[in-house]
């Protein structure tokens, strides 16, 4: 499936994190991040979260009414497995905020196409992520921070953490 489906627009830089309507998956701390982002940071990037547009949670109702005026930010509803795949090829960074997983599959699945990634500094995306040069972990609570990682990566700035595991 193409990617032209989707409104990755070219010459934008674009942000993903795909991920059911919890609240435990912490959406608000990456859109309270895109708020705080300089005018120039904003223009220059986009924000693909799947299964919220047209959803009956509740949760997922609240994010629209709350960040739907964030022109950068789209919220997709339910996707294939073609149409994700396709969103991984053409993202340039995952975002991963939630604050409870067993595991973090868009760890995987990320780090599989070598895309950078920011993700929360717990335990499980540590364990999730293995050895990786192109990750950096923020604060899960820290709107802030995570607007900072996500300048410096805009501008070019950014130097990864990286990860090791002991069981890779």
């Amino acid at each position: 499936i193409s990617t032209d489906f989707f409104p990755f627009e070219p010459n934008k830089i674009h942000f993903f994190y795909p991920s059911f309507p919890r609240s435990y998956k912490n959406h608000e701390v990456l859109l309270e991040a895109i708020k705080l982002l300089p005018k120039n940071i904003s223009e220059q990037t986009q924000f693909h979260f799947t299964t919220i547009k047209d959803s009956k949670e509740k949760y997922a109702q609240f994010l629209v009414k709350e960040y739907s005026f964030l022109e950068n930010v789209h919220f997709y509803g339910k996707v294939n497995r073609s149409q994700l795949l396709s969103m991984y090829n053409a993202m340039d960074c995952l975002l991963f905020p939630s604050k409870i997983e067993t595991w973090g599959l868009p760890i995987s699945e990320a780090k599989a196409y070598n895309k950078p990634m920011f993700l929360a500094n717990l335990p499980y995306a540590k364990e999730a992520c293995g050895n990786y040069e192109k990750v950096s972990f923020f604060d899960e609570n820290n709107a802030t921070e995570l607007a900072k990682l996500i300048t410096e990566f805009v501008e070019e700035k950014h130097m990864f953490q990286g990860n090791t595991s002991p069981f890779d």
